[in-house]
């Protein structure tokens, strides 16, 4: 699969929290459990992967992540997760798959504005580059 996630791990650039848009594709909406007290403040707009305590969780990808042949990226939320710190939730994602095309916001603007650096990325799998301090 390919995903355009805008500036990602390549080229050092952090994505900031709901800044993913899918550009083309996109399936089904479908609720994935959320794990108690990980990750919480999971928003609209984040994008998930398979998680948690035997990886029947939704949870943010954050640095490095979604791993190519090991990670199932589930897709973008549509609303933001029910979990708590003492009780699992639930949260509406927007499934991705093959010919899912997504876009993320790049926080250093010098890294994606020329043709030339986006060019890179046109139909590439790259990983995000998400700081913990805006993975919530």
């Amino acid at each position: 699969m390919a995903y355009l996630l805008g500036e990602l791990n390549r080229l050092n650039t952090y994505m900031a929290a709901n800044d993913f848009r899918v550009l083309k594709g996109g399936f089904t909406v479908h609720r994935f459990r959320t794990e108690a007290n990980i990750k919480l403040g999971v928003a609209a707009g984040d994008l998930v992967m398979r998680a948690g305590t035997g990886t029947n969780f939704a949870d943010v990808v954050t640095d490095g992540a979604p791993t190519q042949g090991t990670d199932l990226l589930f897709g973008l939320t549509k609303s933001g997760s029910t979990n708590t710190a003492a009780a699992n939730g639930v949260v509406d994602v927007l499934l991705v798959g093959q010919g899912t095309i997504l876009e993320g916001k790049a926080t250093t603007v010098a890294n994606v504005n020329t043709d030339a650096k986006l060019l890179l990325l046109l139909n590439d799998y790259v990983n995000c580059d998400r700081s913990a301090a805006t993975a919530a």
